[in-house]
């Protein structure tokens, strides 16, 4: 089925004299999202209440697959989410939602923890935060085919900011969306499309530079967005050149996602690590060369490295919050670093097909997987004279694979591999010990470990099991430090 297409077109609207809207045209299909920018008092706010059928201009055509629509809010084609509160007050909110919440999004919105905490509650009982968080919801999991947006990261933490740009990057998938936000780096990094509203008309933006014509931000506003600091720190080691890699780059707030993504496999390394500083602690995400990850230990570490070691930070923990792996601290002890972490024990599957070969034919022990197939062998000879085929193994239906033995000076040894994330081998993996040391806690009795990951640069950590959480202490050395331009 082809996609239902927005279109708006010859829409010309005057307030006291003054033509706000005089040559506007834009079009929104579904599995896009369009980002509308323009200056404080430019009339995007005006142009989507013309578009949901609220406001009548002097002149106007909207239309879905070629059909004049008048007013979008009655056939229930097109959902607004405004700037001011829209729910009623009086109702509970498990009497509203169902109002809007499509049945196919039901089970998941019911789900979640904000709507679990306050459906019993009324609007007017809410916070402000609360009750946009809501709103906006129930208008991004509406019925309708288009979701307009009118500042929707307002009132929301930054947190929460990316947890709203990931859902509407989801549900794109089925609807269109157009949205506008003064957090236009927000609107810049979630949009497919950015049209800018200069003077009544529409003007398609295919660069930043673009909006420096129109003299939307200036010369030296870009260029303070685009020249970046960047470290890189090898971690889990005492030693340059060992342990493992990962860059840095301080932020004061989030690069577009794609930009993210290209600096990482600029700098090809395993992982890169971004930050945000926040009132509570940093914001926290990482990207391989080919995509972002859940989670990531060694990159972890060497931001807190850097932040203690170049960027002057005097307290014992550093709190780094995350999209899917929750609140994640850092404490320096001497000279290491502690990471707390989520325990993920690994669950016993069946042989995966092939498996084996990719590996290089040795027989394992037992099969497991947690987010990546975790393979344990009879000895450390195993894991340190293995021979991957990374293509096969690039195939597999997972992250990357850890293989995993008891050690001869230690108490466990591992590696890991992940070609489908474009890294062969990681020298020194944290989110792998997520699995390992629950597992090798229960395997040998006892909370506290010593362990080897046996890459070619190499690692050390000290591990320790407390309860549904994992302790991983390591060391860290600065290699460089200097600014990136995109």
């Amino acid at each position: 089925m082809e996609p239902s297409v927005l279109k708006v077109d010859s829409v010309q609207l005057e307030f006291d004299d003054r033509m706000i809207l005089r040559d506007v045209w834009l079009q929104c299909k579904q599995g896009e999202v369009l980002g509308l920018l323009g200056r404080n008092g430019s009339g995007k706010s005006t142009l989507l209440k013309v578009i949901f059928g609220t406001l009548m201009p002097l002149h106007k055509y909207v239309s879905i697959d070629g059909v004049f629509t008048q007013y979008g809010y009655k056939q229930n084609r097109i959902a607004y989410l405004p700037q001011f509160n829209y729910l009623p007050r009086g109702l509970r909110i498990n009497k509203l939602a169902p109002l809007l919440v499509d049945q196919h999004y039901w089970q998941q919105f019911t789900g979640l923890d904000i709507y679990q905490k306050h459906q019993h509650k009324k609007p007017e009982q809410l916070s402000g935060g609360e009750l946009r968080q809501l709103e906006m919801l129930m208008i991004i999991y509406s019925k309708a085919d288009f979701i307009l947006l009118d500042e929707p990261f307002t009132h929301v933490t930054p947190v929460q900011t990316e947890y709203f740009k990931q859902l509407i990057r989801e549900v794109s998938k089925t609807k269109g969306i157009i949205i506008t936000d003064h957090q236009y780096y927000s609107v810049l990094d979630v949009s497919d499309r950015i049209i800018l509203l200069h003077e009544g008309v529409t003007k398609p933006i295919n660069n930043v530079d673009d909006l420096v014509t129109y003299q939307y931000i200036s010369n030296i506003l870009m260029r303070k967005m685009m020249t970046i600091p960047i470290y890189q720190a090898d971690a889990f080691t005492d030693q340059l050149f060992g342990g493992n890699p990962a860059a840095i780059c301080p932020l004061t707030e989030w690069l577009p996602e794609d930009v993210m993504q290209k600096i990482a496999a600029e700098n090809n390394l395993a992982e890169t690590a971004f930050f945000v500083k926040t009132p509570a602690g940093y914001l926290l995400r990482w990207f391989t060369p080919e995509y972002e990850i859940d989670l990531c230990g060694h990159a972890t570490l060497a931001t807190a490295h850097i932040l203690f070691t170049e960027l002057g930070y005097t307290g014992g923990t550093i709190h780094f919050e995350t999209m899917k792996s929750g609140v994640l601290t850092v404490t320096r002890n001497g000279d290491k670093y502690t990471l707390d972490f989520p325990s993920r024990p690994p669950i016993p599957i069946e042989e995966p097909n092939g498996l084996v070969q990719a590996l290089g034919g040795v027989t394992p022990i037992g099969f497991y997987r947690s987010r990546d197939f975790f393979v344990v062998y009879e000895s450390e000879y195993d894991i340190s004279e293995m021979n991957p085929d990374f293509f096969a193994l690039s195939k597999m239906d997972t992250v990357g694979v850890v293989v995993t033995a008891r050690g001869k000076d230690v108490d466990f040894v591992s590696r890991f591999f992940a070609p489908g994330a474009g890294i062969p081998e990681d020298p020194v993996t944290g989110s792998a010990h997520c699995n390992l040391i629950p597992y090798w806690a229960k395997v040998l009795g006892k909370n506290q470990l010593h362990a080897y990951q046996i890459s070619t640069r190499k690692g050390e950590l000290w591990c320790e099991l407390q309860g549904e959480r994992v302790l991983m202490s390591g060391k860290a050395v600065t290699y460089l430090k200097g600014e990136i331009f995109v």
